[in-house]
């Protein structure tokens, strides 16, 4: 390994979920690996903080008070991180040996952003939620990875849209140059697809290392800490949010417009109304971070598309003849 590398965890009440996985952790990393992990518990009630302080002292530990969402939780430990490379990992996230090289060797391309290992659900069949296909669909920008669960996935690096928010690496300065993660989507949902999106309209590209393996104990705080109608509240905002944020084109708002917009408001979903109102609300800061990202990017909304179409392609291609 030639690079270093901040582990960084965020964690709300995960403390059954560090118990099992930090040792696992510890015991992974190669050694006389330039690595530091950063713990970040954000506003736990679950002895988190004392059980990382007594256990793991090496640990870098930063707490908050309150629970303020994923995004910042991130942020935060990015901020404290010293290395090149940070490794965004959930706490119920249970590495494999040999996790780290393939994802640090990665990162001889100067134009890489990101990239995530095969992260798998072992309580879903092994489900593999990395290879994630962007397009934008429904008058949204869609991530999603359920379509490629039929196919043949490669056993090679190939280029995705998006990296997967439970366990991802990406370049250090590329992360503070796109601003981090974006604190409007807190508490969470949708802040990796942001992250990605911003990340292709700059140029740069995202890939998904099988060599690197992870497994994940799905829905371990979402599911069990926020009832199922806030949630789904939340990832609705976050839709509208995304799209407001980071589209430009004319005829892809027109379309969000006629897709997501004006149904809204002709049907009596009380969540959807809520969403809606509560996305409008945050106006005044998406116009912002639209001045402020419009002379940066690189590429336009329909190239951007158009390279999730030559990812999505290249894998079905591969399927066929695997």
């Amino acid at each position: 390994m030639e690079r270093s590398v901040s582990i960084i965890i965020p964690s709300h009440n995960g403390l059954e979920q560090l118990q099992a996985n930090l040792p696992t952790l510890f015991s992974c990393l190669p050694a006389q690996a330039d690595v530091e992990v950063i713990v970040v518990d954000n506003g736990s009630i679950d002895q988190s903080s004392a059980y990382v302080k007594n256990a793991f002292p090496q640990i870098k530990l930063i707490t908050t008070e309150k629970g303020l969402g994923f995004s910042r939780a991130c942020n935060l430990g990015a901020e404290s991180a010293t290395k090149e490379r940070l490794f965004f990992l959930n706490s119920d996230i249970s590495v494999l040996p040999g996790f780290l090289p393939p994802l640090v060797g990665a990162f001889s391309r100067e134009d890489l952003f990101g990239v995530s290992p095969k992260i798998l659900r072992p309580s879903q069949d092994r489900l593999n939620e990395s290879v994630i296909f962007g397009s934008f669909k429904g008058g949204v920008i869609s991530a999603e990875f359920m379509s490629a669960q039929k196919l043949n996935i490669p056993d090679r690096p190939f280029e995705v849209f998006s990296v997967s928010g439970a366990a991802f690496m990406v370049d250090r300065a590329k992360y503070f140059e796109l601003g981090g993660m974006d604190e409007l989507f807190s508490p969470f949902y949708y802040e990796e697809t942001d992250l990605s999106y911003r990340a292709q309209k700059r140029g740069w590209k995202i890939l998904y290392e099988p060599g690197s393996t992870v497994h994940h104990q799905h829905n371990q705080t979402i599911g069990k800490y926020f009832p199922r109608p806030a949630a789904f509240q939340t990832y609705r905002r976050n839709q509208y949010l995304c799209t407001w944020k980071n589209i430009s084109d004319p005829w892809l708002l027109l379309a969000h417009l006629a897709a997501m917009v004006l149904p809204k408001m002709l049907i009596p979903n009380f969540i959807e109304w809520k969403a809606l109102l509560s996305a409008l609300r945050c106006l005044p800061q998406v116009i912002r971070q639209r001045r402020a990202q419009a002379g940066l990017y690189r590429l336009s909304d329909r190239q951007v598309l158009d390279n999730c179409r030559k990812y999505s392609n290249f894998v079905y291609n591969i399927s066929r003849r695997i």
